[in-house]
């Protein structure tokens, strides 16, 4: 069972994922859920109580904490039979009777160690029980803990952390008995182990040794909201704002903690989304035929993640640790990520992704396959360095090679540097730095044009660079609306565009070449890079900003996202909007997998969004424009509405299957295992066998010569019959008679009253499967028999009318199997019934061709709809 709160204060039992009934509701915020045994107690901050009997669903009784401030936490002390102790915002903490619904003790040895400073921020926050008897922890806001025997109101042991104490929870395995400790956690993400002496096996701590062992800084990016040891392990589990959860475990000599393992999602939300693996993955293994483990990227404030596109959808943190080694950062944490770009040819051998960092002058280079970063660092020489300050990077791109990287400056620089060394290999144009140029390349550049040594390249902040397919051309856009065309290896400037409304964002597609800019009007321009020209706008759609685009794999729509929450899709060849979606909140990022699969990211969400463009399904009018939006907002789950839901889906008509689909195949309502055995027969026939029983011989002191024995006398007494009995044995002792009878069966007697194909259907549906081939073989039980081949070729015709006619699919396919597998060499040797064997392979082939094309269509729209949400 387990029971929620919901936000509109009511407190909801569910059974797995079904509700179960609705316990009762609060007047004001509920504050915690506490169940112990079978009874649930609920709070809420206004100070109320309500006591539940989880197996009769009853309220057992209701209270009204009257301390004057909001009640937090809450609390049960073991041994202690309905009791709970609550803690209050004002620092009160209260013994209270759940049953009699009284308030038995007011604790006051912690007020007053606090002075008159401390009590203006002194409320409770969390309120723990010790492995001792009669022992409780309080936690406050302004960072005092005190470890409390409630049974006699006194301290045993006061400490003083560094930020609000979210959490307290005490080590209860073997080693806690010689050394005891608790541990504590911070609003700032910190972990402090506490040492409190003393055995427990006493019942009390009587050691006066307390001291701070270990502090565990940035535990978590942000606030640590719970700590809990698990029961009789030296195990640490947390959690955290950051949407982490991590276990430690403390197995050091010196009694601190090391990070076992963790599992984390996105802090915030994810920006910049993009595939990373094989073309061809397997969904359900998330590796494609390489082997190499494919996935979605993304960034979250300073860190990068990888989630595996499997069926375990693992999300995994990059490190970066080596990173953190470096002078450059000085002792800060690494900033939020701007852009990145990744490689996917470079294999295992060094550095794939680059990521460029808030207000740094340094791209980092990581390796996507060991999800951590490497010692590599991309920086302008210091000899290129101005004089006023160091040049921050604004946009990067790296080469379909994975050997280089692009990265674009706030000044306009457009550097390229090699991954693997780090070195700087020139600048676009190369002019721009003279110092770097040699004797051999000032040259080269004196025989250039003069166009081209007076062109001083961007002069305002590169915001996006691209490289093609080929290594042949690099795209670089500033803010200013300078569109250049440069030459990848001897940096030439090949065409250049000037667009005046400024550039904002741009967004290349290798394998077609296309190359989309987003200007400051709303427009959105998409160039072919291998031309190096203009060839498609689109200006009539967002009237905001627009925060992502994306191609889809084929090239074939771009979709563009914008502040005003909405979201469009472009058809390349026409130049139109096909399909127009508004979200609740703005989509910020998104990209196609392989497989077409759409993968959204939100303002302020935290998980992904998988999504279908639903024009791929539905007609879509190109001469038309989409007027108003697909309402995508996300819909409330309303209780008061699940019976009349129910009751309208008891009201829906049942559906019928069609008399005659023109496109389908209609199947009959027969058991799979029915028509299943029939395809099985000769196997069958193979393994019911029975083995020939071996005659045991007589025994040597038995007689088998002489007089008339026992068997002599039944044989003889077995020949006497009547004269009646006789004359009928006569009958079936013809050879010619007993042909006769056997061969007239069932079904020549009905091809003869009943020449139809369905009611052949129906009589043969009508016999066992075992019958229907005993019934197939008397049709023609030896060969050259003329009147048996005649009803054979009768039998075919049925089937071609039945296969044409499409009528129980499987049965007909069944039945035509064991009757080819009988008389299939009699039909290829008769000449007559050659047009109808055409016919049938005619017949067979074209429902095998519309077989596939049902199944293929019934599993893509399996896979599009399943688990995803139609814009």
């Amino acid at each position: 069972m387990t029971f929620v709160a919901t936000k509109n204060n009511k407190i909801v039992k569910f059974k797995r994922t079904s509700i179960v009934c609705e316990l009762g509701s609060h007047d004001n915020s509920i504050s915690g859920l506490h169940c112990v045994g079978d009874i649930l107690v609920s709070t809420d901050i206004g100070g109320g109580i309500q006591v539940f009997d989880v197996k009769t669903q009853s309220c057992l009784n209701r209270m009204q904490a009257l301390n004057g401030g909001k009640l937090v936490v809450a609390s049960h002390p073991p041994t202690y039979v309905n009791k709970f102790v609550f803690g209050f915002s004002n620092g009160s903490v209260e013994l209270w009777n759940i049953r009699s619904g009284k308030c038995l003790y007011s604790f006051q040895s912690h007020l007053a160690c606090l002075s008159e400073e401390e009590r203006n921020n002194m409320g409770v926050t969390c309120i723990a029980s010790a492995p001792a008897v009669d022992v409780m922890a309080f936690g406050l806001q302004n960072g005092h803990i005190f470890v409390v025997n409630i049974k006699l109101d006194q301290i045993l042991f006061h400490f003083k952390q560094v930020g609000e104490v979210t959490g307290i929870t005490f080590r209860t395995d073997a080693a806690a008995d010689e050394c005891p400790f608790l541990v504590s956690s911070s609003s700032h993400g910190h972990l402090y182990t506490w040492k409190i002496g003393g055995g427990v096996k006493e019942g009390t701590f009587q050691s006066k040794s307390s001291k701070l062992i270990n502090t565990i800084k940035r535990a978590h990016e942000g606030k640590v909201l719970s700590a809990q040891f698990l029961f009789g392990e030296p195990l640490l589990v947390t959690a955290g704002t950051d949407n982490a959860v991590k276990v430690w475990i403390f197995d050091n000599a010196d009694g601190s903690p090391r990070l076992l393992r963790s599992r984390q999602g996105h802090a915030k939300y994810a920006a910049d989304l993009s595939f990373y693996g094989d073309v061809s993955y397997d969904s359900q293994f998330g590796h494609g035929v390489t082997g190499r483990v494919s996935g979605l990227l993304s960034s979250d404030a300073g860190n990068l993640m990888f989630t595996r596109l499997d069926r375990y959808g693992i999300m995994d943190r990059f490190s970066a640790a080596n990173i953190e080694k470096n002078d450059f950062l000085r002792g800060r944490p690494l900033s939020s990520v701007l852009s990145y770009d990744v490689a996917t040819l470079s294999g295992n051998k060094w550095g794939n992704l680059v990521s460029l960092h808030r207000n740094s002058a340094v791209a980092c280079v990581w390796k996507v396959e060991d999800k951590a970063a490497t010692s590599t660092l991309l920086s302008v020489p210091s000899t290129f360095h101005r004089r006023d300050s160091e040049v921050f990077c604004s946009a990067v791109a790296c080469s379909p090679c994975g050997n280089f990287a692009v990265v674009g400056y706030e000044n306009g620089w457009l550097c390229k540097y090699n991954l693997q060394s780090g070195l700087f290999r020139g600048s676009f144009p190369k002019h721009i730095m003279q110092s770097h140029v040699n004797i051999i390349e000032k040259e080269a550049m004196a025989a250039a044009s003069e166009a081209n040594l007076n062109f001083k390249g961007h002069q305002g902040r590169v915001c996006g660079v691209f490289v093609d397919a080929t290594n042949a051309v690099i795209v670089s856009a500033s803010a200013d609306g300078l569109l250049c065309f440069w030459s990848f290896h001897d940096h030439r400037l090949l065409k250049s565009e000037y667009l005046s409304e400024g550039i904002e964002r741009v967004k290349g597609h290798r394998d077609s070449g296309f190359f989309a800019v987003v200007t400051k009007g709303h427009a959105i321009r998409v160039y072919d890079v291998c031309a190096m020209r203009l060839t498609r706008v689109f200006v009539r759609g967002h009237e905001e900003s627009i925060l992502s685009l994306c191609f889809t794999p084929d090239a074939r729509r771009l979709l563009s996202s914008c502040a005003g929450r909405s979201l469009r899709v472009w058809d390349m060849a026409t130049g139109r909007c096909v399909s127009w979606a508004k979200f609740a909140t703005a989509v910020t990022s998104m990209c196609f997998t392989p497989t077409g699969d759409l993968v959204l990211s939100r303002m302020g969400e935290r998980g992904l969004l998988l999504a279908v463009d639903r024009s791929l399904t539905d007609s879509v009018s190109l001469d038309q424009e989409p007027t108003h939006p697909v309402d995508m907002t996300t819909a409330q789950f309303d209780m008061s509405s699940s019976d009349e839901v129910a009751k309208d889906l008891d009201t829906l008509p049942e559906f019928t299957v069609p008399e005659d689909p023109s496109e389908g195949l209609r199947f009959s309502t027969m058991p799979k295992a029915y028509w299943s055995k029939i395809f099985k027969f000769e196997s069958l026939r193979k393994k019911n066998v029975v083995a020939p029983i071996k005659k045991s011989s007589t025994p040597f002191f038995l007689g088998n010569v002489g007089g008339p024995g026992v068997a002599d006398f039944a044989v003889a007494s077995s020949s006497v019959k009547t004269a009646a009995e006789e004359s009928t044995s006569l009958a079936p002792a013809s050879r010619l008679l007993h042909f006769r009878e056997i061969a007239s069966g069932r079904l020549v007697k009905h091809l003869t009253n009943q020449p139809t194909a369905h009611s052949l259907l129906q009589f043969l549906m009508s016999l066992s499967p075992s019958d229907v081939e005993s019934e197939f073989r008397l049709l023609c039980p030896f060969e050259g028999y003329t009147a048996a081949l005649k009803q054979i070729q009768t039998v075919v015709a049925h089937f071609n009318t039945l296969l044409k006619d499409k009528a129980a699919f499987e049965l007909v396919q069944a039945y035509l199997h064991c009757f080819l597998t009988i008389h299939g060499g009699k039909i290829m040797k008769s000449f007559s019934m050659k047009p109808d064997v055409q016919q049938l392979a005619l017949q067979l082939r074209r429902s095998d061709e519309r077989l596939n094309v049902l199944l293929h269509t019934c599993l893509c729209l399996i896979k599009v709809h399943l688990d995803i949400q139609l814009l």
